[in-house]
């Protein structure tokens, strides 16, 4: 059984954190596909691929969402605040050439 998606994979979701970025401008996202998913002990993983609607030049083909396991009540029970500050704030700013390489961060 393959558990579901949460609702951030959602295509309305998705467009919001990258209009914020500045990734796709009036693009929205109008489809997001699993390409591949991992379930480990404290998360789960999912590779979207992404369509759009409109011109997104600068959006990304996919994205990798990571969420922590939800509680009993449907919480996240765990989030891994230093991956995502490294993410978001340490791998902007490190130099080009490993810039390139380093995933960005969307959203938390």
């Amino acid at each position: 059984m393959t558990d579901p998606l949460p609702r951030a994979a959602d295509a309305e979701h998705l467009t919001e954190p990258l209009r914020r970025s500045g990734a796709v401008g009036a693009a929205r996202v109008s489809h997001a596909a699993v390409m591949s998913a991992q379930k480990k002990l404290r998360s789960h993983t999912w590779r979207l691929r992404l369509d759009y609607e409109g011109r997104a030049e600068d959006g990304p083909g996919s994205v990798i969402l990571k969420t922590g396991h939800r509680d009993g009540a449907g919480r996240p029970a765990t989030t891994n605040d230093r991956e995502i500050a490294f993410y978001r704030d340490v791998a902007p700013a490190l130099p080009a050439r490993l810039e390139r390489s380093a995933p960005r961060c969307f959203d938390r």
